[in-house]
C-alpha cells in the first residue's frame, strides 16, 4: 500500500492502518529508525481516563493499608504545625 506525500511533507495514513493502530483524528505518532532501517509508527501513548481504582498498584508501599481519611486528617495536622 502507498500513500503519497504533500509539499507540507504529510502523507495520509491510509484507514485500514489507523484503525489497526487505534489512531484517532488529532493523535500523536512517534516514528522510529529501527536497526534493519526501516521506519516504524508508534502511537504516542495517551493518559487513560478512568476510575481511580484503576491506579491501584502504580506506586510501590510496603507498610500497613492506610484510610484516606486518616490520611486527610494527618495533613490537616501538619498544615497546622507549620502555620
Amino acid at each position: 500500500m502507498s500513500s503519497t506525500l504533500t509539499s507540507k511533507g504529510q502523507v495520509t495514513i491510509p484507514r485500514n492502518f489507523r484503525v489497526a493502530l487505534g489512531l484517532e483524528p488529532g493523535e500523536q505518532i512517534e516514528f522510529k529508525k529501527n536497526e534493519a532501517g526501516e521506519l516504524v509508527l508508534y502511537p504516542v501513548k495517551r493518559r487513560k481516563t478512568g476510575k481511580i481504582e484503576d491506579l491501584r498498584g502504580m506506586l510501590k508501599y510496603d507498610g500497613e493499608p492506610v484510610d484516606l481519611l486518616n490520611v486527610d486528617v494527618a495533613t490537616l495536622l501538619s498544615k497546622r504545625q507549620k502555620k
